[in-house]
């Protein structure tokens, strides 16, 4: 036989192989995820159904007994004696963390600086990590003057299919916690912890009736990861709205916030999305693509649902804050939505910022670009310079290693910042005029807003901006060194930049 023909034979052997192989995966995949799908119905038909009992707990200290409400489901546990969440309460924030308390001692400690007695703030955490956090919350400084903290252990196995990376669960979480609790409290924040920092009480501009959003800076069509998981994962609304698409400005699904009832008929319809997301979403993908599929999956999930069921369109969205209302409901009760631009909103967005220079209203109180100082700072941590500045800023000493860092330090570099046990209040100052932080030998954001003369964030006065072997350097004569850190200048118009590596 002909080499060329047994080449041949074999190639075409190959291809078939691999072909079955794809159908009978495909096949095993369909046949879980259905699976999985009417597991979740059944188990969201019992939370529907089920009416649990309030929870019992200790008068001592902070001792916590134990109840649990839905078979194999979760536990709850309330932490404190002055607060045991019975009555009723204005707010409650809802935060996930089930790793480290490290992650969240920013969030804790600027939440009870900011949030008044009549906010709830609820941690849910897994029950490996219930004392722990327990610990930690008994020594923050709770008084009947602050927000009361709240330690909930959950077991999140049970919670959304399993085909659900974990960020997408927590949506099953907040529905979970705001069925059990309709009639404690009013309004209602679901924000991410390990990358926000209040700076001031966002249910202050809550006033109406609705669900909040708040969108990003960017456009779907400017986002490759977002456009990504929007053709993998929802290709039949992608084609549909494809036009759409190309102007619409992303909401952000790490802080949804508004009234309770609101946001009980928005997450059930979330929910839905997440649970009848398309098979291909998280199957027969190549493996760096899967990574940000899994990342952005629900926030992707959040915008297809808004634009399928409200009458929200981008000319909208980009503009002004927008009222928008659910165009078909089964309920007496209409869904309506804010959604609110980045220029005057309570929340900032910070991901794909790159600001060289800082505008301070105060020590603590950062303003947006646009001048507006926002209640909420979210991903926080893609800026090195304001992480560091934030943990110093709350005397917190254990810094956690942020993975958004890589890109800024190293984590030599971490380890010496630790070790040197100098204060950073002390060693940098916030002046009353216009700053960049100075300090710790960060980098210049390489990226600008845009055009300089029209964006709010033109640099410092005298900084200069040197490309050498593509890097960014400050002006010399403004460099802050050691030294002259440590004893600053005592003038008003003080200019301190960062410090290029």
């Amino acid at each position: 036989m002909p080499l060329a023909d047994i080449i041949f034979r074999l190639a075409v052997f190959a291809v078939c192989s691999l072909l079955l192989y794809r159908v009978l995966n495909n096949a095993v995949h369909r046949y879980t995820f259905e699976v999985e799908r009417r597991k979740m119905a059944e188990r969201l038909s019992v939370v529907e159904q089920v009416q649990p009992q309030p929870a019992e707990t200790k008068h001592k200290g902070w001792e916590v007994k134990q109840q649990a409400h839905l078979k194999d489901s979760w536990f709850h546990a309330s932490v404190g004696a002055a607060n045991q969440m019975k009555g009723q309460q204005d707010n409650v924030v809802i935060v996930i963390e089930d790793k480290r308390v490290t992650s969240i001692a920013l969030f804790l400690l600027s939440a009870v600086a900011h949030f008044t007695p009549s906010t709830d703030i609820l941690i849910c955490t897994s029950m490996e990590q219930q004392n722990e956090f327990e610990k930690f919350v008994s020594a923050l400084g709770v008084t009947p003057a602050t927000a009361q903290v709240f330690v909930l252990p959950f077991n999140f196995l049970v919670f959304g299919p399993t085909t659900l990376p974990a960020a997408s669960k927590r949506f099953f979480v907040y529905q979970h916690l705001l069925h059990m609790y309709q009639n404690r409290y009013r309004k209602a924040l679901l924000v991410d912890g390990r990358d926000v920092v209040f700076q001031g009480d966002p249910f202050r501009m809550m006033n109406d009736d609705a669900a909040y959003m708040y969108t990003e800076r960017y456009t779907m069509r400017k986002m490759k990861s977002s456009m990504l998981t929007l053709r993998h994962c929802f290709p039949g609304d992608y084609n549909l709205h494809r036009s759409l698409w190309r102007a619409w400005s992303i909401i952000c699904s790490g802080v949804i916030a508004g009234a309770v009832p609101h946001l009980l008929q928005l997450l059930p319809l979330q929910i839905s999305f997440l649970v009848n997301t398309s098979e291909q979403c998280f199957h027969n993908i190549f493996g760096p693509h899967l990574q940000v599929v899994r990342h952005m999956v629900d926030q992707i999930a959040l915008n297809v649902m808004i634009v399928k069921r409200t009458n929200c369109r981008p000319n909208q969205v980009a503009s002004a804050q927008t009222k928008c209302r659910e165009s078909k409901t089964d309920q007496n009760r209409t869904l309506q939505i804010r959604i609110v631009p980045p220029r005057r909103s309570p929340v900032l967005h910070m991901a794909g910022f790159s600001i060289l220079c800082y505008d301070w209203d105060g020590p603590g109180s950062l303003r947006n670009p646009w001048g507006y100082v926002p209640s909420i700072l979210h991903q926080y941590d893609r800026h090195p310079a304001l992480y560091f500045y934030y943990h110093a800023y709350y005397n917190i000493t254990n810094i956690p290693w942020r993975a958004s860092l890589h890109n800024f330090v190293s984590v030599d570099f971490i380890n010496q910042y630790v070790r040197e046990e100098r204060s950073r209040r002390d060693l940098c100052p916030m002046p009353d005029t216009r700053s960049c932080i100075c300090g710790a030998p960060i980098p210049v954001p390489r990226l600008g807003l845009g055009n300089p003369s029209s964006d709010p964030e033109v640099g410092c006065p005298g900084l200069q901006r040197h490309h050498r072997n593509g890097q960014r350097k400050a002006n010399p004569g403004l460099q802050g060194t050691k030294e002259n850190l440590a004893s600053p200048t005592p003038s008003s118009n003080r200019t301190t930049v960062m410090t290029a590596p």
